[in-house]
């Protein structure tokens, strides 16, 4: 029974690790999508609904893995030689996850700076846009008034 539940445990590290990679692969794209010199704001809506999308996955998977692990943790403490092949492959898919975990952190970081660099760069030329028509509104304005001008 234990041997199928650690089989259980390397397939959901396994899919965690394919839904890691999806996201780092995702980020890479939403990454392009905001550097494009015009910033596509419905694929990046897009990509940031997909990515949330796989984050519960991921949420689902480890709540998973923690259930079926706390049932056999008992077992595998006290019988770790029985399960020593399979402790040595579940680690490596462990620091596998681990480390995709950690580059997908950093790339966050290095988005999330990025993205707030380009909402601040769109409210800066919204705000000069709304200037801009606001002093072409004035201009209008005055200059219809100019029309009524008493003859010198």
């Amino acid at each position: 029974m234990a041997n199928e539940y650690m089989q259980m445990l390397a397939e959901s590290l396994v899919k965690k690790s394919e839904i890691l990679s999806e996201l780092i692969t995702k980020t890479n794209t939403q990454k392009e999508v905001v550097s494009a010199p015009e910033v596509d704001w419905d694929a990046f809506d897009a990509i940031v609904e997909d990515k949330g999308n796989l984050v519960e996955e991921l949420v689902k998977l480890d709540d998973g893995f923690d259930a079926l692990y706390a049932r056999i943790k008992e077992e595998l403490t006290a019988n770790k030689a029985a399960y020593k092949n399979e402790i040595v492959k579940m680690q490596a898919l462990i620091q596998e996850v681990t480390d995709k975990s950690t580059e997908l952190q950093a790339m966050e970081h290095r988005n999330k700076a990025l993205i707030e660099q380009r909402f601040a760069e769109s409210k800066k030329a919204i705000k000069q846009s709304k200037m801009g028509s606001k002093a072409a509104m004035e201009y209008y304005q005055r200059m219809n008034n100019l029309k009524n001008v008493d003859p010198q």
